[in-house]
């Protein structure tokens, strides 16, 4: 128990700096209702080449977005099935229209972040895919997207009038 007077050691002061930190995240996430806030941009790319997103500001890491035609729930199935259908990835976090994977690359077993941003007004879903660590990643990021643009393109060629 901490005193009063007392200085807290670094155990303490980590616990409060911890606590302080989740009450501050927490209610920037959430709408005064409890609901939490539907997303309308992604985090921009580091310096290093490792990374590609639709939101970007330099150009040589923006790729375009996925599109689609139907309702934002029916985008939202396919594009669970169409990563369910790649492998390697595990699902982190999904909240409102926001959508956060990981996947193992086999050659190193490293982990790559890929989020996707789905914005019903537009019929747009936004992407960005990162290497956690590291400065390259031989480009691997920019294959894992195109491959998901060239399936998103097929499934929706397939299923939707253009």
């Amino acid at each position: 128990m901490l005193k009063i007077c007392q200085k807290p050691n670094e155990n303490q002061y980590l616990y409060l700096m911890n606590a302080i930190l989740t009450i501050v995240l927490l209610s920037l996430t959430l709408t005064p209702n409890g609901m939490s806030k539907e997303l309308t941009r992604l985090k921009s790319c580091p310096k290093s080449p490792n990374c590609v997103c639709t939101q970007d500001e330099i150009k040589k890491k923006q790729m375009q977005p996925l599109t689609f035609t139907s309702h934002a729930d029916q985008a939202e199935e396919k594009l669970k099935n169409l990563i369910n259908k790649l492998g390697q990835a595990t699902l982190i976090s999904s909240e409102g229209n926001y959508y956060h994977y990981t996947f193992i690359t086999k050659i190193g077993k490293f982990t790559d972040d890929v989020e996707f941003l789905i914005v019903p007004e537009t019929k747009l879903i936004h992407f960005r895919s990162a290497s956690r660590t590291g400065y390259g990643d031989f480009g691997k990021n920019k294959r894992r997207i195109k491959k998901i643009q060239n399936l998103w393109n097929t499934a929706i060629n397939e299923t939707e009038p253009r």
